[in-house]
């Protein structure tokens, strides 16, 4: 098995803020998202169709998710790491670490 370890920046700005990460192709075993205060906020994923991968509806604090996201099922694709309603206007960080096929 080959996992590959991503990490992402999202700088909030207005309470949004996005990513688009380059294109990947597996299973996220481990997503995290860490913001650098204490803040509460809406995280989404969304495939390079728009269909929702991931949703976490006020969150606060550190988010971590160990279910297994599939993305990528068929080709590789980017993937949209969207963050909404944030509190705060800070920066997050997200760390992907990713089951490759």
């Amino acid at each position: 098995m080959l996992f590959s370890k991503y990490k992402f920046t999202i700088s909030v700005s207005h309470g949004q803020g996005r990513v688009i990460t380059p294109e990947l192709r597996g299973v996220i075993e481990h997503l995290m998202v860490i913001p650098r205060h204490h803040v509460i906020y809406d995280f989404r994923i969304l495939d390079s169709e728009d269909d929702e991968v991931f949703c976490s509806i006020d969150q606060l604090g550190r988010l971590d998710h160990k279910d297994g996201i599939v993305v990528g099922k068929t080709t590789s694709e980017s993937i949209r790491l969207i963050m909404d309603n944030s509190s705060r206007n800070i920066d997050f960080d997200v760390i992907l670490i990713i089951k490759e096929r």
